[in-house]
């Protein structure tokens, strides 16, 4: 499949934008780290593009009590997840698919069409200005940006083209009997 135009913008990503502001990230900790910080920089929105939910990075904790007290702390609180492969995430019993599954109308988790997730780059967004944006996530290495909203609006606009072309994820539906 062709990979969308929309992933062209991030080829020149570190140029872009106050640059000289990222700290560049180089140990799975470190990334770690940097998600929670993002995530508790978030009023209102948090955007994420993971190949797999990875658990080392999204199953934690402390991300999942900032996301838990963004939802109960805003109404209009708003949590986004495209997610490429849900299945090793849903059998493991990700913490981040549960909190999705009891708080259905903050926390929403799509699977994108193949075009707009054909590279292996991921990201976290919190409120169009704070970001850990990993070029591979196959890779610990990454960058953070607590205050960059050029590149914050050009990595929403990526999320946005992938999610008006993504389905709900049924794998993570939580089903009552």
């Amino acid at each position: 499949m062709k990979q969308h135009d929309s992933f062209s913008a991030l080829a020149d990503f570190h140029k872009q934008g106050n640059a000289g502001d990222d700290l560049v990230l180089s140990t799975l900790d470190e990334i770690q780290t940097a998600s929670v910080e993002v995530t508790a920089q978030a009023l209102r929105n948090i955007y994420i593009v993971t190949p797999n939910l990875e658990p080392q990075i999204y199953d934690h904790q402390d991300l999942l009590d900032k996301m838990l007290s963004l939802c109960r702390g805003n109404r209009h609180a708003n949590i986004r997840i495209l997610v490429k492969d849900s299945s090793f995430a849903v059998k493991r019993g990700h913490g981040l698919i549960r909190l999705a599954q009891r708080l259905t109308t903050a926390i929403e988790v799509r699977k994108p069409m193949e075009e707009y997730l054909t590279q292996n780059s991921g990201f976290i967004l919190a409120d169009n200005s704070a970001f850990v944006y990993r070029e591979n996530c196959n890779m610990q290495k990454g960058i953070i940006n607590i205050d960059c909203k050029y590149r914050g609006n050009n990595l929403l606009d990526i999320f946005n083209q992938a999610w008006e072309h993504s389905q709900l994820d049924e794998q993570i539906r939580r089903l009552f009997i």
